[in-house]
């Protein structure tokens, strides 16, 4: 909720945040010396919209968000989830 209410929009401006006491590259420096693995955040997305669907494909392998503008209904929720479920389904470019 602190990057949301921080309006972040880029990985340079999440960096220095502060979560947990820290700050996230700290963070992630902390995660390199318990894995030995590097980890970075290579890409950040904003979507701004007034109503936004997420589906996490089983195995955590592939999700997508979809932002949408809809018309009032009694089925927004369901169509938006449907549609966020068929985007992952279609294999969309970088998804890779």
């Amino acid at each position: 909720m602190r990057v949301v209410s921080k309006k972040v929009h880029s990985v340079p401006e999440l960096m220095p945040l502060i979560a947990g006491g820290i700050t996230v590259e700290q963070k992630l420096n902390d995660m390199l010396g318990k894995t030995g693995e590097k980890m970075t955040i290579a890409h950040w997305e904003v979507i701004e919209a007034p109503v936004t669907f997420a589906y996490n494909h089983h195995g955590n392998r592939l999700a997508t968000i979809l932002g949408m503008s809809p018309k009032e209904g009694n089925n927004v929720m369901e169509v938006g989830y449907e549609l966020a479920k068929q985007v992952a389904a279609m294999n969309p470019r970088g998804s890779e």
